[in-house]
């Protein structure tokens, strides 16, 4: 089984106080890595450019580590 989650986070300046966290131009891409059940994440802002990359031993894990390494790089609050 192979599949691709892409979760997009897109600015609404005037949007509710969880939208209002997220940044412009901000993606987690969030897919399985292998057969063994692990997951690959990445933070990709302004579309191309790779911020962080990793591999999390369950899809929530990966999701948790994808969001603290664009908090860590500033591009959401």
């Amino acid at each position: 089984m192979s599949y691709f989650i892409l979760i997009k986070i897109i600015f609404r300046p005037k949007a509710s106080p969880t939208q209002r966290n997220m940044a412009t131009g901000v993606e987690f891409r969030i897919m399985p890595s292998d057969d063994e059940g692990h997951w690959y994440w990445e933070v990709i802002k302004d579309g191309h450019e790779v911020v962080a990359r990793g591999v999390a031993d369950t899809e929530p894990a990966a999701c948790e580590q994808a969001d603290e390494a664009a908090r860590k790089a500033k591009l959401i609050a």
